[in-house]
């Protein structure tokens, strides 16, 4: 499906028009607004302007986040039209849709309106396929995924199994289809998305004492760091990814797990997420100075995404009445 290459020339009007919105609308200037701002109330109307901020409280704010990250797929997705860009960049959410309408069926319970209304696949087309059982509205791998996700809990009654299988699946359809687009930083976005899934899973199977072969089962061929080097590390633990991942670019997670073992503190497992969230999107730097090309709207919609996230972590900081420098220590950077 995806087999054509990539060609540049077909993204001059796409790169103009990010281009403008970058110029007119800085997020990155906006958030650093937004932390010196003097507390919550003050923070959002940098954010959206005074009279659009007047009905937003902490119970609500993420809502009109999500709103925001919905206008910028929908400004990519008027440029690009049908481009496999999207579908991969929407991939993670309808991911995580569908892990939650099985959950919720196991459950016997109703999360509509928890849905994620931005992915390729509609809520109602979701509802629809959950129950009739005919998962094709999906990526391949993750309509398959559903099916076996479905059939091993009903083995074991572990929610978790549903999170692995379908995970796994989706980063699976990413990197076919960044691979077959034919753009190299697309498909090394993806690759590290993959390396993350694999450290993360790493650390959490560590975590939970389990097999080496559950470990095995869990992880995914693809990144960046091969995967079999780390399976092989799995058994000697943390320390033992460390030095895996010592002179890699995931050097950064190195000293964090470094640190961790020589002193054990809260809050490991969400800075080894934010390093690694760190080197994806410090990526956006490669393509910096690129004229035009496919590159643009991929770094556009990363750094969008970014800088969405941060915009929440602010907003929460300012909420729970944390002091700037304790906020900032959380930011992507």
């Amino acid at each position: 499906m995806y087999g054509k290459k990539t060609v540049d020339t077909d993204y001059l009007y796409a790169t103009a028009r990010i281009r403008a919105v970058e110029a007119a609308d800085s997020l990155h200037e906006k958030n650093e607004k937004m932390l010196n701002a003097p507390d919550f109330s003050e923070a959002v109307s940098v954010l959206l302007g005074s009279a659009a901020a007047e009905n937003i409280n902490s119970g609500n704010y993420q809502t009109v986040l999500d709103g925001e990250l919905v206008k910028s797929y929908d400004l990519v997705g008027s440029m690009l039209g049908d481009n496999p860009i999207m579908t991969i960049f929407k991939c993670p959410y309808d991911c995580n849709n569908l892990k939650l309408a099985i959950k919720s069926e196991i459950k016997g319970v109703k999360s509509t309106d928890m849905y994620y209304t931005f992915g390729t696949v509609s809520v109602s087309e979701l509802e629809n396929a959950m129950h009739e059982r005919d998962f094709s509205a999906f990526p391949k791998n993750m309509a398959a995924a559903a099916s076996d996700a479905l059939e091993a809990y009903s083995k074991n009654g572990d929610p978790q199994t549903i999170d692995i299988v379908i995970d796994r699946a989706c980063l699976t359809d990413m990197l076919e289809m960044a691979t077959g687009f034919g753009c190299e930083y697309l498909t090394n976005i993806v690759k590290n998305k993959v390396d993350s899934y694999n450290i993360l899973g790493f650390i959490r199977c560590t975590r939970m004492k389990k097999s080496a072969e559950f470990y095995r089962k869990l992880s995914l061929d693809g990144g960046t760091v091969d995967c079999g080097n780390i399976i092989s590390a799995y058994e000697n633990g943390l320390e033992a990814l460390a030095e895996l991942l010592k002179s890699s670019h995931y050097s950064s997670v190195y000293d964090t797990i470094i640190a961790q073992l020589a002193e054990p503190a809260k809050g490991f497992f969400s800075n080894v997420e934010r390093r690694l969230e760190n080197v994806s999107s410090a990526r956006v730097e490669e393509v910096k100075y690129i004229a035009f090309g496919p590159e643009i709207p991929v770094s556009f919609l990363i750094t969008r995404e970014k800088e969405l996230k941060n915009a929440g972590i602010i907003l929460a900081g300012k909420s729970a009445g944390l002091e700037t420098d304790a906020i900032r220590e959380r930011l992507r950077v």
